[in-house]
C-alpha cells in the first residue's frame, strides 16, 4: 500500500516561542527549565533534526517542537485526528499512530509534508516504535501491526493478548508488548511465531515498557510498581508506592528514567534493580511520559502544567583509568593472559534509502564490548593533480578527470556487552542521489581494533 498525499488544506498556527539560554553544564542529573505549550503534552521523540517533537491535545496545535534551548513552535494540521505514538523514522522523518494510520512529515515541513499509510487494524492507538531493519511497529488490541517508509502494512494477532498497551524493541530483536488487560508482557517474533508470555502479578495494569542492556526490558504498571525481565527469568518486581508511574526511557547512563505522575518527579531503575528518584518538577506537575535527547538530556512531558520540562546532565557511566600500583619487588607474574583478541562488528543498511533522505540507519552485532565507528563517504567527479585526484578548479579544468571520495557524515556508538549496535548519519541537507560507502571498524577496552570493512551503498532520486 503506497503513502497518500495529505491534502494541502493544513493551517500552520502561530507560534509560541519562549526564549531561554542554553542549558549550563551540571555536575549531577537535575531541572534545568520547562517550556509552556498550548496544550496537553503527550509522547515525545528525539527528531532526526536534533529538536524534541510532541503531540498536543486540546492546544492551538497538534505537534510542538522544542529546540534543544527550549524554543518552542506548534503547528497545526487540520487532518490530524489524535495522534498519539511518536517516534523518529529512519527515513529523516517523524511517524506518528492514529487511529487508523501511520502519519509521517519531514521536520523542515512539518505542515505541507505530511503524508499518511492507512493502516485500518489500529484501533486503540499506542506508542510506535523502530526496529534494526527500519520496519515501523505498534500494537493495537490483540493485533500487532507494521508499515515500511514505503508504506507497506501488514498485521498478525498475537494469541493471548488481550490490550496491547505499549511496545518495545528488544535487543534479543524480538517484540515486547504489554498486555494491560491480560497482566502480562508478551514477547513474539517480528513473523508472530514463538509468543511468550510473562506475568507480572493478578490485580495489576502494565502500560509501558522499554529495551534496556543485552536482552533485557523493563515496564511500568501505574499500580505503583515496575519490573525488569531478562528471559527467559521470570519479572522482577520493584513497588514505588503512590507514584503512579508510567511513561519510561532508556539513557545513555546505563539505566531507565521513568516519569511518576504521582509523585511529580522521576524515578532512575538499574539493570539491577536499584531505584533513585529526581525532584525539581513544579509542584503538581503531573509528569507522565519521558523520552532522552541529545547531549544528555532528558525531556518529560508535563500534563498538569503544560508544560515540557528539561532534564539535563545525564551522563554515560565513567570508566575508571587503569590503577598505577607501586612498584614491585617480586617478578611480574607472566601466567596471566592478556586480552589480544580483536572484536568482530558486522553492519549493514536499516531499511531503504532514497536521495533526499537526511538520516542513513546502519545497524548490526559486535561480539563483545566496544566502541563502533562509522564514516559515510560520497563518490564524487575530480580531477587529477600530480599523483592525488582533488576537488575540480577553473585552474584544473583540462586535467585528467578522476573519482574521489569525499566524508559527509561520521557517527560512534558504544556497547556495554556483546550484542546489537546502531549509528544513525546525518547530513542537514539530505544525501544526493550517487554512489556511497561506509566504512566502520570497532575497538575493544583493551584497545584491540577490528579490521575495516565497507558497506556500500547506492542512492536513487525517489520516483514521483
Amino acid at each position: 500500500m503506497r503513502a497518500s498525499r495529505l491534502p494541502s488544506t493544513l493551517l500552520a498556527t502561530a507560534a509560541t516561542t519562549l526564549a531561554v539560554a542554553a542549558a549550563p553544564a551540571v555536575a549531577a542529573p537535575a531541572v534545568d527549565g520547562d517550556f509552556p505549550v498550548s496544550g496537553t503534552p503527550g509522547q515525545l521523540t528525539l527528531g532526526p533534526d536534533g529538536n524534541i517533537w510532541v503531540t498536543l491535545s486540546s492546544g492551538d496545535g497538534d505537534i510542538a517542537k522544542i529546540a534543544p534551548d527550549g524554543r518552542v513552535e506548534e503547528f497545526r494540521d487540520a487532518k490530524l485526528n489524535g495522534a498519539v505514538g511518536i517516534v523518529s523514522g529512519p527515513d529523516g522523518r517523524v511517524w506518528l499512530t492514529e487511529p487508523g494510520r501511520f502519519v509521517s512529515f519531514s521536520p523542515a515541513d512539518p505542515v505541507g509534508s505530511a503524508t499518511e499509510v492507512p493502516a485500518p487494524q489500529i484501533r486503540f492507538v499506542n506508542r510506535v516504535v523502530v526496529d534494526d531493519a527500519g520496519v515501523l511497529w505498534t500494537a493495537s488490541d490483540d493485533n500487532v501491526v507494521s508499515t515500511t517508509t514505503a508504506g507497506v502494512v501488514r498485521s498478525f494477532r498475537v494469541t493471548g493478548l488481550l490490550s496491547a498497551r505499549g511496545i518495545a524493541f528488544g535487543g534479543d530483536r524480538r517484540l515486547w508488548i504489554v498486555d494491560f488487560l491480560g497482566a502480562s508482557v508478551i514477547s513474539v517474533g517480528r513473523d508472530g511465531s514463538d509468543v511468550q508470555t510473562f506475568d507480572v502479578g493478578a490485580g495489576t495494569g502494565p502500560q509501558e515498557i522499554a529495551a534496556g542492556p543485552g536482552t533485557q526490558v523493563a515496564y511500568t504498571d501505574p499500580q505503583n510498581e515496575v519490573g525488569r525481565i531478562t528471559p527467559p527469568g521470570p519479572p522482577l518486581r520493584t513497588q514505588l508506592p503512590l507514584s503512579d508511574p508510567f511513561g519510561l526511557t532508556f539513557a545513555i547512563d546505563g539505566a531507565w528514567w521513568i516519569a511518576r505522575f504521582a509523585a511529580d518527579d522521576l524515578a532512575r531503575l538499574t539493570p539491577d534493580g536499584t531505584v533513585t528518584t529526581l525532584g525539581g518538577f513544579p509542584p503538581a506537575a503531573g509528569p507522565r511520559w519521558v523520552t532522552s535527547g541529545a547531549n544528555g538530556t532528558l525531556w518529560v512531558s508535563l500534563l498538569n502544567t503544560r508544560r515540557v520540562a528539561r532534564v539535563s546532565g545525564v551522563e554515560a557511566p565513567r570508566v575508571d583509568p587503569p590503577r598505577t600500583d607501586p612498584p614491585r619487588t617480586d617478578p611480574p607474574r607472566t601466567d596471566v593472559p592478556r586480552d589480544t583478541a580483536k572484536p568482530t562488528v558486522r553492519l549493514g543498511l536499516s531499511g531503504r534509502a532514497a536521495a533526499g533522505a537526511r538520516a542513513l540507519v546502519v545497524s548490526g552485532r559486535v561480539s563483545e564490548a566496544a566502541t563502533v565507528s562509522a564514516t559515510l563517504r560520497q563518490r564524487v567527479a575530480g580531477k587529477r593533480r600530480g599523483g592525488s585526484c582533488v576537488k575540480p578548479t577553473r585552474k584544473l579544468r583540462r586535467a585528467r578527470s578522476c573519482l574521489r571520495w569525499v566524508t559527509l557524515a561520521s557517527a560512534k556508538a558504544s556497547t556495554r556487552g556483546a550484542g546489537s549496535v546502531r549509528l544513525t548519519l546525518r547530513r542537514r541537507g539530505g544525501f544526493a542521489a550517487g554512489r556511497y560507502r561506509v566504512d566502520y571498524s570497532a575497538r575493544d577496552t583493551a584497545g584491540n581494533k577490528s579490521a575495516t570493512k565497507t558497506i556500500a551503498i547506492t542512492l536513487r532520486a525517489r520516483r514521483r
